[in-house]
């Protein structure tokens, strides 16, 4: 049942990647993801979680985290626009998130961050064992990030 979850999770998220677009505001895009996930039978996790206010987490360019999707903040082009889709189906929460590139106006250095925010969760995860310190998926990513001149938010890292 948990496959089922995140494979929903992960449908959705492909789904709101696809809504990205210049003019489109975050809030058009949780509205849609809503939609997709009640009309899948399941329930979006982050909505009300803790008084979040919204179903699903929409971080625009500087927003590093867990952004709460606005009717005030319109895509525009060259944005990075990162999603966090979670759905409740069946006893079991499916979560993902991805990187998204609004429009056709973005920075190179901007896709190569993506690929080594994805060689970093790839690498990490490739390493976890029943034994192995959570910790150390910090470690890695902090090595990957190093090696290619980027850092992590110490904050949420």
């Amino acid at each position: 049942k948990i496959k089922k979850s995140c494979k929903l999770a992960k449908q959705i998220l492909n789904f709101a990647g696809r809504c990205v677009k210049p003019g489109v505001t975050t809030d058009w895009i949780d509205q849609q993801v809503h939609k997709a996930i009640t009309e899948a039978g399941a329930y979006p996790s982050p909505l009300l979680y803790h008084g979040f206010p919204k179903a699903c987490c929409i971080s625009v360019n500087e927003c590093v985290i867990h952004g709460v999707p606005s009717p005030f903040c319109e895509l525009q082009d060259g944005d990075v626009v990162h999603i966090d889709v979670t759905v409740y189906l069946d006893g079991f929460h499916g979560d993902c998130s991805d990187t998204f590139f609004c429009g056709d106006k973005f920075e190179p250095h901007l896709l190569k961050m993506a690929d080594v925010a994805r060689s970093m969760v790839l690498e990490s995860c490739s390493k976890l064992r029943p034994t192995v310190p959570l910790s150390t998926i910090a470690e890695v990513c902090t090595e990957i990030a190093a090696r290619e001149d980027f850092y992590l938010v110490d904050e949420v890292a």
